[in-house]
């Protein structure tokens, strides 16, 4: 055996060995990613309501506040009422 053939031998082994490591470390690395992913996902899920649901509420709020529309409309009308007994009165 040369020592040409064993500096390519070497050589050949060192490419083996650091295509090796860069395979686990890379494949470490996009493990953590997907990972992440995942968590940020269930996150999102925890943290998020269905359009559907959504929906019911604002349809909800949106009669609540009709209602109470309709329930305050009739305050002005009440206060230049008590305003007009009062100045009939003489009081301001």
């Amino acid at each position: 055996m040369s020592p040409l053939d064993l500096i390519t031998g070497g050589g050949l082994l060192a490419i083996v060995i650091f295509s090796i490591a860069t395979y686990v470390r890379v494949d470490k690395q996009i493990g953590r990613v997907y990972q992440r992913l995942d968590e940020k996902a269930s996150e999102l899920k925890s943290e998020t309501v269905k359009k559907e649901v959504c929906e019911v509420v604002h349809k909800n709020v949106d009669t609540r506040l009709e209602r109470i529309e309709e329930q305050t409309e009739c305050v002005p009308k009440i206060k230049a009422g008590i305003d007009l007994l009062l100045q009939k009165n003489g009081i301001k």
